[in-house]
């Protein structure tokens, strides 16, 4: 729960730039165009949602005075990613927002122009989403985990000292 709540509470940290104006302070002259495409269901993702539209309104953002946010649900559904992207890229998003490759991958097909912020990714090079972590290139942003897939032989290697007596390991990993 606490992972969830970091993860979440930090989009919309990562969404200030869209409120700041441009260089010289100027007031924006409509509010922000927020999307956000889901790879799950209102049941199964809402409280995401509600966390950062409560994280925007604890920073002072009211909705429909400095944001609009448009929802897109693919209800575990990955094939219909694609044309919920496009739909969203229809809106003239200022930035989208997703947490899965998948969505990102999407996003940044349908809207190459659009800064896309992605919650979290464990290989952004790997999925083919950054060129490089020195210089990633394109339009998706986020926080990499990159460190725990470079990092997982180690990892292995400590657990088996901890564990000598244990003869298998299995790991978990979600990419999508």
């Amino acid at each position: 729960m606490m992972r969830r709540d970091l993860i979440t509470g930090l989009a919309p940290a990562s969404l200030l730039v869209l409120f700041r104006g441009d260089a010289r302070g100027q007031p924006r002259d409509r509010p922000a165009t927020i999307g956000c495409l889901v790879t799950g269901s209102v049941a199964s993702h809402g409280s995401y949602i509600r966390t950062f539209r409560k994280g925007l309104r604890d920073l002072g953002y009211a909705e429909g005075r400095d944001h609009v946010l448009h929802l897109r649900w693919s209800e575990g559904r990955l094939e219909r990613l694609p044309a919920l992207a496009a739909e969203l890229a229809g809106l003239g998003l200022d930035v989208a927002m997703t947490a899965t490759v998948a969505a990102a991958l999407a996003c940044s097909q349908a809207m190459p122009q659009v800064p896309i912020v992605l919650a979290t990714i464990v290989d952004p090079i790997g999925s083919g989403l950054a060129q490089s972590l020195a210089r990633p290139g394109g339009n998706v942003t986020g926080m990499s985990l990159v460190s725990f897939s470079t990092l997982l032989g180690k990892q292995v290697a400590l657990a088996r000292e901890l564990l000598a007596g244990a003869d298998s390991f299995g790991i978990l990993i979600n990419t999508i």
